[in-house]
């Protein structure tokens, strides 16, 4: 796959790459297979935005930018989300991944699905305390690649990734 949008994370693929103790975080991939089970899933089977093919391309299994949640799976990490979500009876009628939780499943990052190219980041409280009423998540990011590139910077500059 060419690399349009990611290439900081393409080029940077490991939060400590002159570590000499063993301690590697590197991007791990899904396979184009795997990416088209999840279109397959989430998106009716059409493509997802580049972007966000991209991201799991490069690192769907592991990626030092973002956190998969306590199973480690992009595709568990859907599956704990809904379920949540069903639980605070929270709804997005509109297609959209999940790319990060955080806070022990208490706020997830995502993108929907039909935003274009490079999506709109979106952060999402299950019971949020700063939001007007009735809104539980907000555009965080104007872009996938902004959200992504952002962090391998600060990395690269020594910083934390969260």
């Amino acid at each position: 796959m060419n690399i349009k949008y990611l290439k900081s994370l393409q080029d940077y693929p490991s939060h400590w790459p002159n570590a000499t103790d063993g301690i590697f975080d590197h991007i791990e991939p899904l396979s184009i297979g795997e990416i088209e089970g999840l279109e397959l899933t989430f998106n009716n089977g059409l493509p997802f935005p580049l972007a966000l093919r991209e991201l799991l391309y490069l690192a769907g299994k592991s990626c030092y930018t973002l956190d998969y949640g306590y199973q480690g799976s992009i595709q568990k990490m859907q599956q704990d989300v809904r379920k949540f979500m069903q639980k605070w009876d929270r709804e997005l009628t509109r297609p959209f991944l999940v790319i990060d939780v955080y806070n022990i499943l208490d706020q997830f990052l995502f993108v929907f699905l039909d935003e274009g190219e490079d999506p709109v980041v979106y952060q999402a409280e299950y019971d949020p305390d700063d939001l007007p009423e009735g809104q539980w998540y907000e555009a965080m990011q104007p872009s996938l690649s902004t959200f992504i590139n952002k962090v391998v910077a600060r990395v690269k500059a020594g910083g934390s990734a969260f």
